[in-house]
């Protein structure tokens, strides 16, 4: 009797923990169920990248299979283009940035769509360069409140290169400004000019300043989000870093000057750097220079020489510089009247490496008396303009005038004269 109950209670124990045995595994299932379905339900996971199509003629680019309550989270949001770049990037280049400080993004608009979000460049993705895309879901998470489950990874990337056509190598570089090879220690400028239309976005990549041992010289020029070009794209602007030539500055004490006086260098323009249709240069182009002592002194126009043409002449009437000037502001700044106001039309030209400009008339000169307006923002070689220089010693304090124009007198005539 007692081994009979014994044997009962036994079995009832082996039940009983093979229901506890069980319940645990239920729970435990159910929880891996619920955590499945969570990771699920996140929407993250069905997130991906899709690349510009021939379709769309390679105009824009998506993030697709975001889930509905997420576009209408980020709508709510209102992003400011900061936030939108963080958490969708486009960079030039087959690599992504260590750091978004290191390198700006492609500019462009966004855009939300009932599956995703779009991004349109502001300029078109050039055939053969090379792009890197980032999504950032983690950023994405915190603007959501959505907890990212860790199957999705903390951001998406793609690389991708639009298809060539076939290459036909024809732009070059034209010049280099300035054209002199002896530039002051704190040169502030380069213009760089291309015989056709040019692609955005990869300078940094293919302009280099090369020290006289061959080697990059690291931190030279200006980090701009959107390079300088003009309407036409076959001129840009290219700066040295001004908090390197500004004394008191964190850059220039911690790195000094970019460029070193008596030291050589070599501006290389690299043939990689492709022209509007994504072909490259036909060469290499190399700009070599010595340096000189920094110039702080503004230019003198009263030491300017005006040579003045004969009356019933079309010749150039002629502008001597004390130095050389920047050669685009020099293009634009000067203005030719008549001593009533009236505009004279001409052709503009600059020679003699910058120290020499060349006004000649559309129309025969006439007895009289004219003026040449000088806005009083023209520049020389370093950035020192007319009524400022550019390196101003805060501590002394700047005296001089800061008159906005400068105004030369000549006759055309019987006295013929510049005043």
């Amino acid at each position: 009797m007692l081994g009979c109950i014994g044997l009962k209670f036994n079995r009832k124990n082996i039940s009983s923990a093979v229901l506890v045995a069980w319940l645990g595994f239920s729970a435990a299932f159910s929880l891996q169920e619920s955590l499945a379905a969570s990771s699920r339900n996140s929407g993250f996971d069905s997130i991906s990248i899709n690349l510009p199509t021939e379709a769309d003629n390679f105009k824009s680019l998506d993030v697709a299979g975001v889930e509905a309550r997420i576009i209408r989270i980020l709508e709510s949001q209102s992003l400011t283009p900061a936030q939108w770049q963080r958490l969708f990037a486009v960079y030039t280049g087959e690599t992504l940035p260590a750091s978004a400080k290191l390198k700006p993004a492609v500019m462009g608009a966004y855009g939300l769509h009932e599956e995703g979000i779009r991004f349109r460049p502001r300029f078109p993705f050039v055939r053969g360069v090379a792009y890197s895309v980032k999504f950032d879901l983690d950023f994405l998470a915190s603007l959501t409140d959505i907890k990212r489950p860790p199957s999705a990874g903390t951001f998406l990337s793609q690389t991708f290169v639009l298809p060539k056509l076939k290459e036909n190598p024809s732009t070059r570089v034209t010049t280099v400004y300035p054209t002199t090879d002896r530039l002051p220690e704190n040169l502030l400028k380069f213009y760089l000019y291309f015989s056709a239309p040019m692609s955005r976005g990869t300078l940094s990549e293919n302009v280099h300043l090369l020290d006289d041992a061959g080697k990059k010289v690291p931190a030279v020029f200006l980090e701009l989000d959107q390079e300088l070009w003009d309407p036409a794209t076959q001129r840009v602007t290219l700066f040295l870093d001004p908090a390197r030539i500004k004394r008191g500055l964190r850059s220039h004490n911690d790195l000094g000057m970019a460029l070193k006086v008596e030291q050589k260098y070599t501006l290389l323009i690299q043939r990689d750097l492709p022209d509007a249709e994504g072909n490259r240069l036909v060469a290499d182009f190399r700009k070599k220079f010595s340096v000189i002592v920094a110039d702080r002194i503004s230019p003198n126009y009263e030491k300017w020489q005006v040579s003045v043409p004969a009356e019933g002449s079309v010749e150039a009437l002629v502008i001597r510089f004390d130095e050389a000037l920047d050669h685009a502001l020099s293009g634009r700044m000067l203005k030719m009247r008549k001593a009533s106001g009236e505009l004279i039309f001409g052709n503009v030209s600059i020679s003699e490496m910058e120290t020499q400009w060349e006004f000649a008339p559309e129309q025969p000169w006439q007895s009289g008396d004219y003026r040449i307006e000088v806005d009083a923002a023209l520049e020389d070689l370093a950035g020192n303009k007319l009524n400022r220089v550019f390196d101003v010693d805060t501590a002394a304090g700047d005296k001089r005038g800061f008159e906005k124009q400068v105004v030369l007198s000549f006759t055309v005539g019987k006295k013929e004269s510049a005043k």
